[in-house]
């Protein structure tokens, strides 16, 4: 079921909601007497995102939220219309709601963010339903890579490992396994990041991706020197091996475009949640007792962000001038690579 806030009122027999939460509580209520999926959607509530809640009573995770830009236009006819139909269509390519809701946002937001350019009749005007196939203005990389791995980026915050470093109460042999298999990783990752200075057009790339694969082998020294001092030797585990194999097939292909892409989510997806983990540090006072408190302090380096940045304008320069096949080629590997940083950080749950 895909009500507006307003239907949403009238299918419980209720006033309409005034924020947010309370339209996620009638949308939990409405699920579990129904015993169906509930889409709450935010549309037509005030404030500068617009999020959706994937709802079902029978799911151990009730509530799932999906958070989304406000796209001020008055060309809305149809959204609600078009959202539920692309929502059942997706879905029947999919087989997981949740997939379906994250894969649709992206469509509709285009779709609104798009539509003055159909500049049809009076009043307000129809969404752009076939925005992302038309031959208008180009979306940056970052932008669209950035959407369509939601909902890994989702699943990453919500791991047990990521909670845990967050808290205080991850289990330290966890942590341990997880320095381990980076200082592993990083090994390989800095002779990918060297192939990307080989391949790059410019001097200013060539120079930026070899400091970068420089500063990837002082991190892993680090590594040893110090939170992996006394530890015994251990080899790369299966998600270790997979998504090194990964880069080093990008790295073979001979794209540059692709091989920035596959390395992209290293710097993006960490710098994403060491921001997160900083931030939560920080509110609770920057207490020095916290057992990964030096850890989660070098997620503040200023330099690591503007790297970040950097790889991130590089990879839009590329995409920019790239085909349309080859465009396609980034995009995926991207969302292989972020799929790899989300086992990667769970990975520690499963060793032993």
């Amino acid at each position: 079921m895909t009500p507006n806030v307003p239907e949403l009122a009238v299918l419980m027999g209720e006033p309409v909601a005034a924020t947010w939460g309370e339209a996620v509580e009638q949308g939990r209520r409405l699920s579990k007497a129904t015993g169906t999926k509930v889409l709450v959607k935010g549309g037509h509530l005030p404030g500068s995102v617009c999020p959706d809640a994937l709802v079902d009573s029978t799911a151990e995770e009730q509530i799932r939220v999906l958070e989304g830009p406000r796209i001020v236009t008055d060309n809305t006819h149809g959204t609600g219309c078009s959202l539920s139909s692309a929502l059942a269509t997706v879905q029947a390519r999919t087989g997981n709601w949740w997939e379906s809701l994250v894969d649709v946002k992206r469509w509709l937001t285009g779709a609104l963010e798009r539509s003055s350019e159909l500049e049809v009749g009076q009043g307000n005007g129809p969404i752009h339903h076939f925005h992302a196939s038309s031959g208008s203005r180009l979306r940056p990389f970052s932008a669209v890579a950035w959407e369509q791995t939601a909902l890994w980026r989702s699943r990453i915050h919500e791991l047990t490992f990521v909670r845990g470093l967050r808290d205080g109460s991850l289990a330290p042999d966890h942590f341990a396994y997880y320095l381990a298999q980076d200082a592993l990783y990083l090994g390989s990752y800095s002779r990918v990041l060297a192939r990307a200075s080989a391949l790059a057009p410019t001097e200013t790339e060539q120079l930026f991706w070899a400091t970068a694969a420089r500063n990837c082998i002082q991190v892993e020294a680090e590594l040893h020197r110090t939170w992996l001092q006394g530890q015994p030797p251990v080899e790369a585990g299966p998600v270790t091996k997979a998504y090194v194999n990964h880069l080093l097939a990008a790295s073979a292909g001979g794209s540059y475009g692709v091989l920035i892409a596959a390395v992209l989510p290293c710097y993006w997806l960490y710098a994403d949640v060491g921001s997160a983990l900083h931030d939560a540090w920080s509110k609770a006072g920057r207490d020095a007792a916290h057992p990964y408190a030096a850890w989660i302090e070098t997620y503040a380096d200023p330099a690591f962000a503007e790297a970040t940045a950097q790889a991130i304008s590089v990879a839009d320069a590329v995409y920019a001038g790239a085909s349309a096949a080859e465009r396609s080629s980034m995009l995926r590997a991207f969302d292989d690579s972020a799929q790899y940083e989300l086992e990667f950080f769970d990975a520690p749950r499963h060793h032993g």
